[in-house]
């Protein structure tokens, strides 16, 4: 009965209940201005940036439906220039609060090992806007398989783009991990030395390598790690007693 319905929905509310002051105070630590009050409250513009996910919804009707239902004449336009104002900590302290209602419906143990993916995306981002320069910034995400949570999305800027595995390495020593924890990576993090690092801090983990490893033979000697070789059996006409050999 704790987690009845009606529980959960208060608990819902208690997150937004303060939530205005919240962002204010985070708005003037980012940006060291003082806010003011104003008739589209930062709680009006997170809402209404979470009812536009829903699909086939307009930033026009909601604008519209929010006049309605409030007898005000404020334009579309408001609600973007306020949103740009709320600052990264306001949606992590939300996501924080919302994770951690969704673990104890759940009865998520945190300090259980999960299965970890992670992986790094590029896009551009031209924070310098100098002319003819292409600035490519790495995204790095970590989610939770195990429990279906998005864990974090980092912006790691531009000039750490090549370092994927190096940001990995430092989440992990920076962040509560459960130990035995499982991680599931692409080639990018095909290394020897991560690999020990994994062994020795007890973190288990699936690493897809690359073909042309050198001193591959070095992990097939050690008995505390299972090679997997893939072969496609419908393009290999491979007997069923050889399948040892790819194992």
């Amino acid at each position: 009965m704790e987690l009845s319905y009606n529980n959960v929905v208060d608990k819902l509310n208690l997150i937004f209940f303060n939530i205005d002051n919240k962002i204010k105070q985070d708005v003037e630590d980012a940006y060291h201005i003082k806010t003011r009050n104003n008739k589209l409250t930062y709680k009006d513009v997170l809402l209404h940036k979470f009812n536009y996910s829903i699909p086939n919804t307009t930033k026009e009707a909601m604008t519209s439906s929010f006049n309605f239902k409030n007898d005000t004449t404020i334009d579309r336009t408001s609600f973007d220039y306020r949103d740009n104002q709320i600052p990264l900590s306001s949606y992590m302290f939300v996501y924080r609060q919302i994770t951690s209602l969704y673990k104890q419906i759940n009865n998520i143990d945190i300090k259980k090992e999960i299965i970890l993916a992670t992986d790094g995306t590029f896009n551009n981002i031209n924070s310098e806007n100098k002319k003819d320069k292409l600035e490519t910034a790495l995204n790095m995400c970590y989610y939770d398989v195990t429990n279906d949570i998005p864990i974090e999305l980092t912006i790691e800027g531009h000039k750490t783009k090549n370092n994927e595995l190096a940001i990995l390495k430092k989440y992990i020593q920076t962040k509560t991990i459960p130990f035995n924890s499982i991680l599931v990576l692409d080639r990018a993090y095909c290394s020897y030395d991560f690999i020990n690092y994994l062994m020795t801090t007890n973190y288990k983990f699936i690493i897809r390598f690359r073909n042309n490893c050198k001193n591959f033979n070095l992990i097939k000697e050690n008995k505390k790690i299972r090679i997997l070789k893939y072969c496609d059996v419908f393009e290999t006409i491979l007997p069923f007693n050889k399948y040892e050999d790819y194992v």
